[in-house]
């Protein structure tokens, strides 16, 4: 065993392997020294005991392994050494057997047969750190940072292992610096596709504008400036969204573009432009409402007028028809429409005292009545307007009998 342990510290591996499998068939003589013996064999987290009661024949079995798997033949120690949990050499054999996972890169199944071994109830707590320091190295040889990471602080709080708490604050920094390497690549990347995307964006729109498709080429300009990665592109942009805005008739959400942009280019004259021209709009807009509404009046007022004349032409006597027009002049507002009524009362109203005197024989009796006529028309309280009218029609009647 001691020819064996010293073959294998110095790397010969096969002396090593022949030495052990010799003291394999002295299996009976294990043990058998008064001290018994405690032998280190490379690549086992710990020493391998050959005391009566530290392990025996199964220990020389772990070192058989660990031999064939530095000795380049790995699938031997997985085929020679089967040990079951309860042996008290279990511990040191999985590090054996791990080794030879590694080696066949069966990494996964050498990290849970560390992790099993470190947490046996079994395993002395020396032991239990040796191990999973040995599972930490594994892990963050093999890219498994986070699970490391993990490992190392589960050792140091179990009181630490050689230089668990200097790898630990190392593989931090690493993790730290990979993160931000990866969130750098990660942003250029990014910061690419997003240039990429503003590009054709831009394009996009500008062929819309071409085509006379004002309206979707401001969409396509929106989502460019939401793209823009510095202020000046961002105004370019912003300005050529008003200006497209403005070609498509909106008006005033060309305006809110325009004002945005301050002083840029010719943004403020485009801005007062889209008001005075809002402002002209509005008025003209008022007119037509005022023109529309005096329409609507005037053919409602001549319905009214035509009512009246309507009942005026109906009326029986003076009275009825002066009723006829008070009810109508109540009704309209119009001037021209109020001084049509009272035109048309007038005539008739004259007319009928005019067939009247036609019907009388004599001058006198015909002047008599004429101005009689004057007389009431004088003293009525008709609207001065109509009895203006009345009153000189009848003296026109007057002077023509007396000629």
């Amino acid at each position: 065993m001691v020819v064996a342990a010293d073959a294998a510290s110095r790397a010969r591996y096969q002396d090593a392997l022949g030495a052990l499998e010799r003291a394999a068939t002295r299996a009976d003589s294990i043990g058998r020294l008064s001290s018994g013996m405690v032998l280190a064999f490379p690549g086992l987290s710990a020493p391998l005991s050959f005391r009566p009661d530290g392990g025996g024949f199964s220990n020389v079995e772990v070192a058989i392994a660990q031999m064939h798997v530095l000795a380049g033949a790995p699938r031997k120690a997985l085929d020679a050494l089967k040990l079951s949990i309860s042996d008290p050499a279990y511990p040191m054999g999985v590090c054996a057997l791990a080794d030879a996972h590694v080696a066949l890169g069966e990494v996964d199944r050498a990290t849970t047969a560390l992790a099993q071994a470190a947490d046996a109830p079994s395993v002395a707590p020396e032991l239990s750190r040796s191990l999973r320091y040995k599972l930490a190295r594994l892990l963050e040889e093999h890219e498994s940072r986070s699970a490391a990471v993990r490992e190392y602080k589960a050792l140091i709080a179990q009181g630490g292992h050689e230089d668990a708490a200097e790898r630990l604050q190392a593989l931090r920094a690493e993790i730290k610096e990979e993160r931000r390497r990866e969130e750098e690549a990660r942003r250029i990347q990014e910061e690419a596709q997003r240039r990429e995307a503003l590009k054709n964006a831009v394009a996009h729109a500008e062929k819309l504008r071409a085509g006379g498709h004002h309206g979707v080429a401001a969409t396509e300009l929106r989502r460019a400036l939401g793209l823009a990665m510095d202020e000046e592109t961002a105004r370019a942009l912003r300005y050529t969204l008003a200006v497209t805005l403005e070609d498509a008739g909106s008006t005033t959400q060309a305006a809110a573009e325009y004002e945005s942009l301050g002083d840029y280019q010719d943004a403020a004259a485009r801005r007062e432009a889209i008001r005075v021209q809002e402002l002209a709009r509005q008025q003209a807009t008022r007119v037509e409402e005022e023109a529309r509404r005096q329409r609507a009046l005037r053919a409602q007022e001549q319905a009214t007028l035509d009512q009246a004349l309507a009942k005026l032409e109906a009326a029986r006597g003076p009275a009825g028809r002066r009723s006829a027009v008070r009810a109508g002049l109540d009704r309209l507002t119009l001037q021209d429409l109020r001084d049509q009524l009272l035109l048309e009362a007038s005539r008739i109203e004259v007319d009928a005292v005019l067939e009247k005197v036609d019907g009388l024989r004599t001058a006198a009796a015909k002047r008599r009545h004429l101005l009689a006529a004057l007389e009431a028309l004088r003293a009525d309280d008709i609207p001065d307007d109509l009895q203006a009218q009345q009153i000189r029609w009848l003296e026109e009647a007057l002077a023509a009998l007396e000629a």
